[in-house]
């Protein structure tokens, strides 16, 4: 159940904690909730298979791995990339070039963690969108999870420049399988939930969507035809954000 409809969520999270320490701004930690939500909320067990799309830093990475679960990450932002290798030279980090990038890792997973990406930065409703969700989605294994693991900020609410909460859950929704929404806010330890408490500023945190997929695997070929099928379907954009996205096509013209 979506319980943050009228919430909007920035676009740009992707290497978040690496971006803060390059500006001088105060470090994004990621809170004991939301890591203790990350696993048990997914029923992670050691040895479960994870892969991190946008690691950033590595922080994430860092704290399944060190709970002996065997996972993969990928990175673009070059600065990024070399902190999460040099800070974790035991987990296998991939260099991640763009949202059409082929994976490759089909129904290995049992939970699939992205941080956004290009494709997420428009119409979720769009094509690029359900074929890049499609491609995560055909990374698990049956039962497996994907998880959208989008930052919350507070200007946000000021200058609304993203998607609404449910703009996520409805396009799960076009897939099969359940859908969970949790809002988590941020730590006591970071300076901006003291700065809520004071009255300064409204709460920060992470929005987690998740994809609970059946217990029956679907096949490569399913997947094609479910996807077809979708894409076929006439859809607005997801939002009105998304829709001042959209470039300004050409009029279709039409042969006589």
């Amino acid at each position: 159940m979506d319980h943050n409809k009228g919430v909007r969520m920035p676009v740009n999270h992707a290497a978040q904690l690496h971006a803060n320490s390059v500006s001088g701004a105060p470090p994004v930690r990621l809170s004991r909730r939301l890591l203790r939500y990350v696993v048990m909320g997914h029923e992670l067990v050691p040895g479960a298979r994870v892969l991190e799309i946008g690691c950033g830093a590595g922080e994430l990475t860092g704290y399944l791995h060190r709970l002996s679960m065997e996972v993969t990450a990928y990175e673009r932002n070059t600065d990024a990339l070399k902190a999460a290798i040099k800070a974790l030279p035991d987990v296998e980090i991939r260099v991640w070039k763009d949202d059409s990038q082929h994976l490759g890792d089909d129904g290995q997973y049992d939970l699939v963690i992205a941080h956004g990406g290009e494709v997420l930065a428009g119409d979720l409703f769009s094509e690029s969108a359900l074929r890049w969700t499609a491609q995560l989605a055909g990374c698990l294994r049956s039962g497996g999870s994907l998880m959208y693991l989008v930052r919350h900020d507070p200007e946000q609410l000021e200058n609304p420049v993203g998607h609404l909460t449910s703009c996520y859950t409805r396009l799960f929704s076009r897939f099969p399988g359940t859908i969970t929404s949790f809002m988590v806010p941020d730590s006591f330890s970071d300076r901006r939930t003291w700065d809520w408490l004071l009255g300064r500023r409204p709460r920060s945190g992470y929005l987690a969507v998740s994809l609970h997929l059946p217990q029956r695997l679907m096949t490569s070929f399913e997947w094609h035809q479910w996807l077809a099928q979708e894409i076929a379907r006439p859809q607005e954009p997801c939002c009105r954000w998304a829709r001042r996205q959209r470039p300004n096509r050409p009029p279709i013209r039409r042969a006589a």
